[in-house]
């Protein structure tokens, strides 16, 4: 088990690290939006669901997300892991089927619907709500499981599936 001094740093650092790629991830998607206006936004929203539900599929590493690759945020996640148990595996396996499926969804909507098919133009502002909330449920949502998670036992979070 981590310290909570040495918790509270790595969490710190999981947030700052968290925010600086959905920040990356926003900002590519919109230079995307821009550079090939013709193309549903509902095509590139299946393409990212379909690239993290392979991500998923892939050995502990990759499935884990970019953020594993820092050293500090392996603890983390090696911390989280002994924690969760049995119960990470099981949301892994609750998350791929939704990844694959929400991307279906969308690809479907893309492809049938013909009224987004006429190119879109998005203003700053558009950007700007989006980058804001999408910062604002990240970080909610990241604060609560956490909170549950560095706050319970093992035991306490068996059927505890975020």
């Amino acid at each position: 088990m981590l310290q909570q001094e040495r918790l509270s740093i790595l969490r710190r650092n999981q947030y700052i690290l968290l925010n600086a790629f959905t920040l990356l991830f926003l900002l590519i998607f919109f230079v995307i939006i821009h550079l090939f206006p013709s193309i549903p936004i509902q095509f590139i929203f299946s393409i990212a669901f379909f690239c993290n539900g392979i991500l998923l599929l892939l050995p502990k590493g990759a499935a884990l997300g970019p953020l594993y690759f820092f050293p500090s945020m392996r603890e983390l996640y090696d911390y989280t892991e002994a924690k969760r148990g049995t119960e990470g595996k099981k949301a892994r396996n609750i998350a791929i089927p939704v990844r694959f499926g929400v991307g279906a969804l969308f690809l479907y909507q893309a492809l049938v619907f013909p009224i987004f098919r006429e190119p879109q133009q998005y203003s700053g502002i558009f950007f700007v709500i989006c980058v804001a909330l999408a910062f604002i449920l990240i970080n909610v949502i990241l604060y609560f499981q956490n909170r549950k998670l560095d706050r319970s036992t093992p035991e306490q979070l068996k059927g505890y599936i975020p």
